[in-house]
């Protein structure tokens, strides 16, 4: 016996369960632009070997750039260093090319730029741009309200195969292993940008078998993060308030944002520290959450910051009478709080994280120096094994380090040494 499905009949079911299943199908197709970035980022990706890391930061900057392209003739080495597709030598050929030549007549006048062949060439491609005119961004209120670009997010994802985590729990099952929420993981967010001066912006994340809007999440969603962030305006470099990312030197004393090396499209060792960026991404560990400022002093850039936030421990010690948490055995990063055991470890930690930095740079030549200081409101207590015997355990710890760049023709020298008060050295 045949039977036959009619369309007609189902064809309002079926739209909503494609809906339901993924909106992305029907508000949007992926065009080329978006094959080029999602295989960069997956060539990135399949070299490192930190499942945890999140690649939204990035894959907003590509996007922006896309969208932006940097103008060669006018790029500082800051701009280039944020595509993450240029290591140093690249970078110094670039703007000693220009330096030397005058500004670039082409794109393709980028074939004869020394260390430049076809596959970085094709690399930046997307994201460049080559003219003679100078792209003004005044932050007049005029230029913000025109020229300001608004996006809004909204992403669902679930599996689709029924885990083992959301069946009934029966009499053998551990209370933790099973999930509170349902299985969808939710993402929103809302940003403004006007060139790259400013951004604002508001993310909000549930992750799979976290509860919403009800049980301990009734404020709705898990993680909530929001920023300010201005770039170069007067003798500001950077100024960040909200949620915002560090990284100076190699990355000993400071480092919160992405750093990629031994990978395809960043074939450098080296970290190329960025200073104070806003925190754009749903990771809820990595980012500090307070004040920033770098200010231009000429050839010497003084920066200050100030951080608190709460951080998920895992306990070793109550006050019976409280429930405050007196000492913790570890401290978590994976984000998730969908059983009894993460709820109860969630924000148990406070952090308070301050310092600064001072680099002095010239064209060729960059030494700088960096401390931070950082303060838990409970002790870390690590039982000491073979792999975490040399790891940080105490309630304080101070650091502080000196990094140093120099690139001359197709060499470049670096490095960073960092001592800290418990008698750590590197």
């Amino acid at each position: 016996m045949h039977r036959f499905f009619s369309f007609k009949k189902y064809s309002g079911l079926f739209f909503l369960f494609l809906i339901f299943l993924n909106q992305q199908v029907l508000f949007a197709q992926i065009s080329d632009k978006e094959e080029s970035i999602e295989q960069k980022i997956e060539s990135i990706a399949e070299k490192l070997d930190n499942p945890e890391i999140d690649y939204t930061s990035l894959i907003e900057q590509l996007y922006y750039f896309q969208e932006h392209p940097i103008n060669l003739n006018y790029a500082t080495r800051e701009e280039l260093q944020q595509l993450y597709l240029l290591n140093d030598l690249e970078i110094n050929s670039l703007l000693n090319h220009i330096e030397k030549n005058g500004k670039l007549l082409s794109i393709y006048e980028l074939q004869t730029v020394d260390g430049f062949n076809l596959s970085t060439i094709n690399k930046i491609l997307p994201f460049v741009k080559v003219s003679e005119d100078f792209d003004s961004q005044d932050l007049s209120m005029k230029n913000l309200l025109s020229h300001g670009q608004n996006d809004i997010t909204l992403r669902e994802d679930q599996v689709l195969q029924k885990q083992k985590g959301y069946l009934p729990a029966d009499s053998n099952s551990s209370p933790n292993s099973r999930y509170l929420g349902s299985p969808q993981k939710i993402h929103a967010r809302y940003r403004y940008n006007y060139g790259n001066r400013i951004s604002i912006g508001i993310t909000a994340e549930k992750d799979e078998g976290e509860q919403f809007f009800k049980g301990t999440e009734k404020q709705g969603f898990d993680y909530y993060s929001a920023h300010f962030y201005l770039n170069n305006y007067k003798k500001i470099k950077a100024l960040a308030i909200g949620d915002y990312q560090l990284s100076y030197g190699q990355g000993l004393v400071l480092w919160t944002g992405l750093a990629f090396d031994k990978t395809s499209d960043a074939i450098s060792v080296k970290k190329n520290s960025l200073g104070i960026r806003p925190h754009t991404s749903v990771d809820e560990n990595r980012f500090m959450r307070g004040i920033a400022a770098t200010i231009n002093l000429g050839m010497i850039e003084v920066t200050g910051f100030v951080s608190h936030k709460k951080i998920d421990g895992t306990a070793l010690s109550r006050d019976t009478l409280t429930d405050n948490v007196n000492s913790v055995s570890y401290l978590q990063t994976s984000g998730y709080h969908n059983t009894l055991s993460l709820i109860a470890d969630k924000h148990s930690v406070s952090q308070t994280v301050f310092g600064g930095n001072a680099t002095y740079k010239t064209k060729k030549l960059s030494i700088g120096i960096t401390s931070a200081s950082t303060i838990l409101g409970t002790d870390l207590t690590i039982t000491p094994t073979y792999y975490n015997q040399f790891e940080f355990s105490s309630k304080s710890i101070s650091t502080i380090g000196l990094d140093y760049n120099y690139a001359i023709r197709n060499l470049n020298f670096f490095g960073e040494a960092a001592a800290s008060d418990n008698g750590g050295f590197t």
